[in-house]
Protein backbone atom coordinates (compact mmCIF):
# COMPACT_ATOMS: atom_id res chain seq x y z
CA UNK A 1 0.00 0.00 0.00
CA UNK A 2 1.05 3.40 -0.58
CA UNK A 3 2.67 6.04 1.90
CA UNK A 4 0.52 8.95 2.72
CA UNK A 5 3.91 10.80 2.61
CA UNK A 6 5.24 9.70 -1.37
CA UNK A 7 3.58 10.18 -4.09
CA UNK A 8 2.40 7.45 -6.10
CA UNK A 9 3.52 6.33 -9.12
CA UNK A 10 2.76 8.57 -12.55
CA UNK A 11 1.32 11.69 -10.52
CA UNK A 12 2.19 15.27 -11.37
CA UNK A 13 1.25 17.14 -8.34
CA UNK A 14 0.25 17.21 -4.88
CA UNK A 15 -3.63 18.64 -5.25
CA UNK A 16 -6.07 19.65 -1.98
CA UNK A 17 -8.56 17.13 -1.22
CA UNK A 18 -11.77 17.50 0.71
CA UNK A 19 -11.56 16.42 4.23
CA UNK A 20 -14.46 14.44 6.29
CA UNK A 21 -14.12 14.50 10.17
CA UNK A 22 -15.30 11.16 12.08
CA UNK A 23 -18.92 11.08 13.00
CA UNK A 24 -19.99 13.87 10.47
CA UNK A 25 -22.57 13.47 7.48
CA UNK A 26 -21.83 15.61 4.60
CA UNK A 27 -25.33 14.99 3.51
CA UNK A 28 -27.34 14.96 6.11
CA UNK A 29 -30.28 17.52 4.96
CA UNK A 30 -29.03 20.53 7.16
CA UNK A 31 -31.43 23.50 5.76
CA UNK A 32 -34.46 20.94 6.17
CA UNK A 33 -33.63 20.34 9.84
CA UNK A 34 -33.40 23.11 10.54
CA UNK A 35 -36.59 24.48 9.17
CA UNK A 36 -38.53 21.73 10.60
CA UNK A 37 -36.35 22.31 13.72
CA UNK A 38 -37.81 25.70 14.31
CA UNK A 39 -41.65 24.93 13.40
CA UNK A 40 -41.27 21.88 15.75
CA UNK A 41 -40.36 24.47 18.81
CA UNK A 42 -42.78 26.89 17.67
CA UNK A 43 -45.60 24.17 17.27
CA UNK A 44 -44.20 22.75 20.97
CA UNK A 45 -44.40 26.52 22.50
CA UNK A 46 -47.86 27.47 21.14
CA UNK A 47 -49.21 23.92 22.69
CA UNK A 48 -47.75 25.10 25.98
CA UNK A 49 -49.14 28.14 26.31
CA UNK A 50 -52.69 26.99 24.62
CA UNK A 51 -52.40 24.23 27.61
CA UNK A 52 -51.05 26.90 30.69
CA UNK A 53 -54.10 28.96 29.12
CA UNK A 54 -56.56 26.31 29.13
CA UNK A 55 -55.68 25.08 32.65
CA UNK A 56 -55.90 28.60 33.91
CA UNK A 57 -59.24 29.20 32.47
CA UNK A 58 -61.30 25.83 32.55
CA UNK A 59 -59.54 23.43 34.45
CA UNK A 60 -59.76 20.94 32.25
CA UNK A 61 -57.30 18.22 33.00
CA UNK A 62 -56.62 16.74 29.69
CA UNK A 63 -54.60 19.86 29.25
CA UNK A 64 -51.79 18.23 32.05
CA UNK A 65 -50.74 15.43 29.33
CA UNK A 66 -50.57 18.91 26.64
CA UNK A 67 -47.73 20.55 28.59
CA UNK A 68 -45.91 17.49 28.40
CA UNK A 69 -46.06 16.80 25.08
CA UNK A 70 -45.64 20.19 24.22
CA UNK A 71 -42.21 20.17 26.18
CA UNK A 72 -41.14 16.74 23.99
CA UNK A 73 -42.32 18.81 20.71
CA UNK A 74 -39.99 22.06 21.50
CA UNK A 75 -37.12 19.21 22.71
CA UNK A 76 -37.56 17.43 19.52
CA UNK A 77 -37.21 21.15 17.33
CA UNK A 78 -34.06 21.83 19.32
CA UNK A 79 -32.53 18.27 18.55
CA UNK A 80 -33.33 19.05 14.88
CA UNK A 81 -31.99 22.61 15.24
CA UNK A 82 -28.98 21.57 16.47
CA UNK A 83 -28.36 18.29 13.68
CA UNK A 84 -28.62 21.02 11.13
CA UNK A 85 -25.86 22.72 12.27
CA UNK A 86 -23.62 20.29 13.52
CA UNK A 87 -24.46 17.72 11.31
CA UNK A 88 -23.22 15.01 13.45
CA UNK A 89 -24.50 11.75 14.66
CA UNK A 90 -25.51 12.17 18.10
CA UNK A 91 -28.05 14.79 17.05
CA UNK A 92 -29.24 12.86 14.20
CA UNK A 93 -29.82 9.97 16.23
CA UNK A 94 -31.24 11.82 19.21
CA UNK A 95 -33.89 13.74 16.96
CA UNK A 96 -34.65 10.72 14.97
CA UNK A 97 -35.70 8.70 18.35
CA UNK A 98 -37.48 11.67 19.63
CA UNK A 99 -38.96 12.56 16.83
CA UNK A 100 -40.45 8.93 16.25
CA UNK A 101 -41.70 9.05 19.83
CA UNK A 102 -42.69 13.29 19.20
CA UNK A 103 -44.60 12.10 15.81
CA UNK A 104 -47.06 9.43 17.80
CA UNK A 105 -47.88 11.53 20.66
CA UNK A 106 -48.88 14.35 17.93
CA UNK A 107 -51.05 12.39 16.45
CA UNK A 108 -52.67 10.70 19.32
CA UNK A 109 -53.32 14.20 20.52
CA UNK A 110 -54.52 15.43 17.02
CA UNK A 111 -57.33 12.91 16.72
CA UNK A 112 -58.23 13.47 20.38
CA UNK A 113 -58.45 16.90 20.08
CA UNK A 114 -60.32 16.79 16.52
CA UNK A 115 -63.09 15.04 18.62
CA UNK A 116 -62.55 17.29 22.48
CA UNK A 117 -62.52 20.64 21.14
CA UNK A 118 -66.66 20.90 20.36
CA UNK A 119 -67.16 18.98 23.85
CA UNK A 120 -65.12 21.72 25.61
CA UNK A 121 -66.93 24.10 24.03
CA UNK A 122 -69.90 22.91 24.78
CA UNK A 123 -68.61 21.67 28.80
CA UNK A 124 -67.74 25.41 29.47
CA UNK A 125 -70.46 27.61 28.04
CA UNK A 126 -68.94 30.66 29.63
CA UNK A 127 -65.17 30.06 28.71
CA UNK A 128 -66.23 29.42 24.95
CA UNK A 129 -64.03 31.93 23.20
CA UNK A 130 -60.86 30.62 25.13
CA UNK A 131 -62.20 26.81 24.27
CA UNK A 132 -61.96 27.52 20.60
CA UNK A 133 -59.19 29.71 20.23
CA UNK A 134 -57.03 26.54 22.84
CA UNK A 135 -58.64 24.01 20.76
CA UNK A 136 -57.62 24.67 17.19
CA UNK A 137 -54.12 25.55 18.63
CA UNK A 138 -53.80 22.17 19.68
CA UNK A 139 -55.44 20.65 16.72
CA UNK A 140 -53.00 22.59 14.07
CA UNK A 141 -49.93 22.80 16.32
CA UNK A 142 -50.21 18.42 16.45
CA UNK A 143 -50.76 18.30 12.89
CA UNK A 144 -47.91 20.06 11.98
CA UNK A 145 -45.95 18.67 14.53
CA UNK A 146 -46.32 15.02 13.38
CA UNK A 147 -45.81 16.03 9.72
CA UNK A 148 -42.51 18.11 10.59
CA UNK A 149 -41.78 15.10 12.88
CA UNK A 150 -42.37 12.65 10.48
CA UNK A 151 -40.24 13.88 8.04
CA UNK A 152 -37.72 14.56 10.45
CA UNK A 153 -37.34 11.20 11.15
CA UNK A 154 -37.33 10.39 7.89
CA UNK A 155 -34.27 12.22 6.62
CA UNK A 156 -32.03 11.51 10.09
CA UNK A 157 -32.52 7.38 8.96
CA UNK A 158 -31.19 8.68 5.58
CA UNK A 159 -28.11 9.08 7.12
CA UNK A 160 -27.91 6.93 9.88
CA UNK A 161 -29.80 3.23 10.10
CA UNK A 162 -31.46 2.86 6.87
CA UNK A 163 -30.56 5.20 3.87
CA UNK A 164 -27.12 6.44 2.97
CA UNK A 165 -24.40 6.19 5.26
CA UNK A 166 -21.77 8.12 4.42
CA UNK A 167 -18.17 5.95 4.22
CA UNK A 168 -15.68 8.98 4.69
CA UNK A 169 -15.55 8.60 8.58
CA UNK A 170 -11.71 9.18 7.73
CA UNK A 171 -10.09 12.13 6.95
CA UNK A 172 -7.82 12.92 3.94
CA UNK A 173 -4.46 13.88 4.63
CA UNK A 174 -3.61 14.33 0.45
CA UNK A 175 -3.61 13.85 -2.89
CA UNK A 176 -2.19 13.74 -5.78
CA UNK A 177 -3.29 14.55 -9.60
CA UNK A 178 -2.58 12.32 -12.50
CA UNK A 179 -1.98 13.60 -16.22
CA UNK A 180 -5.17 12.40 -17.06
CA UNK A 181 -7.07 14.22 -15.02
CA UNK A 182 -7.86 11.45 -12.09
CA UNK A 183 -6.72 12.24 -8.59
CA UNK A 184 -5.30 9.73 -5.68
CA UNK A 185 -6.38 10.46 -2.69
CA UNK A 186 -4.94 9.11 0.97
CA UNK A 187 -5.81 9.38 4.26
CA UNK A 188 -5.79 7.60 7.73
CA UNK A 189 -9.72 6.72 8.50
CA UNK A 190 -11.19 5.90 11.85
CA UNK A 191 -14.16 3.25 12.79
CA UNK A 192 -17.53 4.28 14.54
CA UNK A 193 -16.24 1.98 17.18
CA UNK A 194 -12.97 3.73 18.29
CA UNK A 195 -10.88 6.67 18.14
CA UNK A 196 -7.74 5.10 16.95
CA UNK A 197 -6.51 5.42 13.39
CA UNK A 198 -6.89 2.50 10.78
CA UNK A 199 -4.13 1.63 7.86
CA UNK A 200 -4.34 4.31 5.24
CA UNK A 201 -6.82 4.24 3.04
CA UNK A 202 -6.24 4.72 -0.90
CA UNK A 203 -9.00 6.69 -3.28
CA UNK A 204 -8.85 7.31 -6.99
CA UNK A 205 -11.36 9.62 -8.44
CA UNK A 206 -12.21 12.02 -10.77
CA UNK A 207 -12.33 16.09 -10.32
CA UNK A 208 -15.61 16.80 -12.66
CA UNK A 209 -16.64 20.41 -13.85
CA UNK A 210 -18.29 20.64 -10.57
CA UNK A 211 -15.40 20.45 -8.77
CA UNK A 212 -17.38 16.87 -7.12
CA UNK A 213 -15.54 13.84 -6.69
CA UNK A 214 -16.92 10.08 -8.50
CA UNK A 215 -14.93 7.08 -7.16
CA UNK A 216 -13.51 5.22 -9.62
CA UNK A 217 -11.25 2.47 -7.39
CA UNK A 218 -10.86 2.07 -4.23
CA UNK A 219 -7.78 -0.32 -2.60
Amino acid sequence: MADVLNPPSGTSRRVAVPKYEPGVHPRYASGQSTVLGWVQVAAGAAVIVAAITARATYTNNLVIGDIFTGILMTLTGAFGVAAGKYKTTGPIVSLMVLAIVSSTAALIAFFVWVVEVDEVKTNHPHDVAVATVTGYIFVFAYFFDAIASIWSAIIACNVTCCGYRHPGIGIATTGYLHPRGNVTVMFAHSSQSSSSLLPTRVLTCRMDASSRHRPLHTA
